[in-house]
């Protein structure tokens, strides 16, 4: 089994859409493709389970056989937070997400880990996006929303400084049509001399950005 971290600089990057669209498209070469978010702060509530609305989106849309509430290790909602805080959390969240990474790996050509939305989460439970990539040692790709032409800069620069050589390269999304040519001729040979492969460039989608994933479960009514 490969895995590959998928994970986002700043909120709202697109993470989630990238980590289904690459799982089609390696289903439809023939690989077998597992899916997990270790750590979620969207809980959602599916038949009465909390889950992770991410989760439940991909795993339809894959036509994952797996149960939702098994797709996610640690879901913290205010219930867990307050437990954290309060210092009564008796959870070994680290071994929760190993042993989860294992069983959804198992029997997979390919896993899709799908990180947090963006580099500062996961810290209060002691699983943040750099500790991630380097527990199992996952090559990472990271999704890097366009902000403006310095912002995209060091969102980047700062992900391979934290990252490291785990970074494979990043995906840049949603970049505004007054943007683009810029980012296509200036920024990708910028980042490329530097050793940051990008491997696209995807142009700003107002649509896609005003629906929400829970949404769009309800839209697309996928069967389980």
């Amino acid at each position: 089994m490969k895995p590959l971290y998928i994970t986002a600089v700043v909120t709202f990057s697109g993470k989630t859409a990238l980590a289904m669209g690459i799982g089609l498209k390696l289903q439809e070469a023939g690989r077998k493709v597992g899916y997990f978010k270790p750590i979620s702060s969207q809980p959602y509530l599916v038949d009465g389970k909390l889950v992770d609305e991410d989760a439940e989106f991909v795993r339809r849309a894959l036509q994952l056989n797996v149960p939702v509430n098994e797709l996610s290790s640690v879901i913290i909602d205010e219930t867990l937070l307050t437990s954290i805080i309060e210092g009564r959390n008796t959870r070994d969240f680290v071994q929760e997400v190993r042993d989860a990474y294992t069983r959804l790996g198992r029997d997979n050509d390919v896993l899709l880990v799908e990180g947090g939305g963006s580099m500062r989460e996961g810290y209060a439970v002691d699983l943040p996006t750099v500790k991630m990539a380097e527990l199992f040692e996952m090559p990472t790709l990271g999704v890097v929303r366009y902000r403006d032409g310095l912002k995209l800069l060091d969102d980047v620069l700062a992900l391979k400084s934290r990252v490291e050589d785990r970074v494979l390269g990043v995906v840049i999304n949603a970049v505004p049509p007054d943007a683009f040519d810029m980012v296509k001729s200036k920024v990708v040979p910028f980042l490329e001399k530097r050793g940051i492969k990008v491997y696209g460039v995807l142009p700003h989608q107002p649509s896609l950005m005003s629906i929400s994933v829970a949404e769009l479960i309800k839209i697309t009514n996928a069967r389980s």
